[in-house]
Formats: structure tokens, C-alpha cells, sequence
């Protein structure tokens, strides 16, 4: 009878163990990118605010081992943020991270952060408020980081679920939309693809804000290279677990009246890297319109999501 009884005890924790293991022990990598608007422009002695606070709780509720940040507008704003999640390391330019602090003294905080709000941007403030950063978990083995360009970055890790190491590029492409940056932005993209060519990378997720839809010659460039776009993936899984969104906008202004919502974040993947895809998602839950918005609008940008093993 006892025996019987520790048998269903044993058959009930392994029923548990297997129901709940993904909640515990993801047997996958995820890797995650958010365009936070202008992050940082929010004061950092004012322990009351929840700006800071709720950014970093949404990154531990999706608890990805790779984040991919864009827009990253105070260094010392980062620094702050860090204080609620303890289980990442960050990587960061440090030329940028120091100017960026050099900016903020000369112009002061209330000077930029009356430019910011009333949109009275100039290109000398856009550049020193736009940075890119990497967020690891600090169980990762990181291989390498690099700085491609000031607006990509470059970290190799190894992964254990692969076997090899993979490469992570975090990458925000400057918007077009006030003026012409073609050029610009066909330069950084060719950066990208040299490095990948020149270090002869197998395994590479390219991430990011690419300001491009799917129809612009920026993202039909990047697929020319032999890069996937992870959605193509996602989207013919035959078990789509981790896949809620499909072609979902993660960008939430509309540049003319009823003009469609865009997607400007994504995913690009080699084709290698390809085949170990288990699925993706956007979560819009902190995006402008969405719950998120209860305790103030965090960004235009929503999250997405990648996984891997």
C-alpha cells in the first residue's frame, strides 16, 4: 500500500516536472530586441517613478538570455535600470557611452529633455542619444564583442543547446523619414555583411530597429545576402509553440492618415542558424496603446522575440 502510494507521489512531481519545466528551465535561447523611445530621458533620483522599474520587469517576464536594446538615450539612465536586473551583464561602445555622458553634462538633463519632449531634435543631439547596448545573461560564455559601428554591435557566445558559438549583431538603422539617409543606411547594412563574410560566421542572428519594412530595398537587400527573415521560419513550423504573432506590427506611428501600422523591428537569420529556429513572437503588451500604457506609455516599439536550440 505504501508503495503504491509513493509511486503516485513519484508519478504526480515528474507530471509537474514536465508540465511546468518551460516556466523553470527553458530548454531553448531566446533572444530578444526592443527599440525603447529615447530610454533614459526619465529622472533617475526620482525613486517613485515606475519607468525603470517596469522596463526591467517585462525583460525578467520574457527572461531571455540575449537583449538587443536600440535607443538608448542615457548612459547613466542604463546604468539605473541595471540595478533591477542583476542577472545581466551589459555591453555597450564605451567611445559612445562616454560622449553620451560628456552630452548630457554640457547640454544638462532638463535642457535635452525639454529638446526630446517638444521635438526640437537636431542631429548632433539624435546622435549622441542613440545608442545601441547588449544585455547577457551572465551564465552565458561570451566569446567575443565588438563594435561594428556606432548604431551595430557584434557579440559571439557559445550556445549550449547548438553546440557552437553564434553570433549576435544589434543593429538600428537611422530613419529616413525626415530626410534622405539612404546611404547611410546601405553603408551600415554593408558593414554587416562584410563582418559576417570576413569572421566566416555559420551560426548568426541579426537583430533589431531597420526603420524599413518589409517592401524597402534595406530589408530586400539584407535577404539578397542569404539572410532569413525569422518570421519565413516561424511561420512554417509544424509546431508553432512559441509563435503568437506571425506578421505582427511592432511599430505603432503612422507617418499619414489611415496609413497602415509598420513593422520596423526583425529578425534576419543565416540559413544555417535557420534550422535550429523554435519559434518567435512580438509581445505588445508594453507598446504605445497597450497595457503597458496604465503606467505611461514606454515606447513606440514593441518587443520581439526569437527563440532557439
Amino acid at each position: 500500500m505504501i508503495s503504491s502510494v509513493i509511486l503516485v507521489i513519484i508519478l504526480v512531481i515528474i507530471a509537474l516536472i514536465l508540465l511546468f519545466r518551460d516556466t523553470y528551465y527553458k530548454p531553448f535561447t531566446r533572444i530578444v530586441s526592443w527599440n525603447i523611445r529615447f530610454f533614459g530621458m526619465e529622472n533617475t533620483n526620482d525613486h517613485t517613478l515606475s519607468y525603470y522599474q517596469t522596463i526591467a520587469q517585462r525583460i525578467k517576464t520574457l527572461d531571455p538570455q540575449i537583449v538587443c536594446l536600440q535607443e538608448i538615450s542615457s548612459a547613466k539612465g542604463l546604468d539605473h535600470l541595471m540595478k533591477y536586473l542583476s542577472d545581466y551583464d551589459v555591453f555597450i561602445d564605451p567611445d559612445a557611452e562616454k560622449n553620451n555622458i560628456l552630452f548630457f553634462e554640457e547640454m544638462g538633463y532638463e535642457s535635452l529633455y525639454s529638446k526630446v519632449i517638444n521635438n526640437q531634435l537636431t542631429s548632433d543631439i539624435v546622435n549622441n542619444l542613440m545608442l545601441n547596448c547588449i544585455l547577457v545573461k551572465r551564465n552565458i560564455r561570451i566569446v567575443s564583442f565588438d563594435v561594428v559601428h556606432k548604431r551595430q554591435l557584434r557579440i559571439s557566445y557559445y550556445d549550449k543547446y547548438i553546440g557552437d558559438n553564434v553570433v549576435v549583431y544589434n543593429v538600428h538603422l537611422p530613419s529616413d523619414h525626415i530626410s534622405n539617409r539612404s546611404q547611410e543606411r546601405l553603408a551600415i547594412l554593408n558593414n554587416l555583411t562584410n563582418a559576417i563574410d570576413n569572421n566566416e560566421e555559420k551560426y548568426v542572428v541579426v537583430a533589431g530597429d531597420f526603420n524599413a519594412d518589409y517592401k524597402t530595398k534595406e530589408v530586400q537587400y539584407i535577404q539578397h545576402q542569404g539572410l532569413v527573415h525569422s518570421n519565413e521560419v516561424v511561420n512554417r513550423l509544424y509546431y508553432k509553440s512559441s509563435d503568437v504573432t506571425g506578421m505582427d506590427l511592432t511599430f505603432s506611428h503612422r507617418r499619414k492618415e489611415n496609413e497602415n501600422l509598420r513593422r520596423l523591428d526583425h529578425f534576419f537569420v543565416s540559413q544555417d542558424l535557420s534550422n535550429h529556429i523554435i519559434g518567435g513572437f512580438t509581445d505588445n503588451s508594453h507598446c504605445a496603446g497597450n497595457m503597458g500604457d496604465i503606467l505611461g506609455e514606454i515606447s513606440d516599439h514593441c518587443m520581439i522575440a526569437l527563440d532557439i536550440r
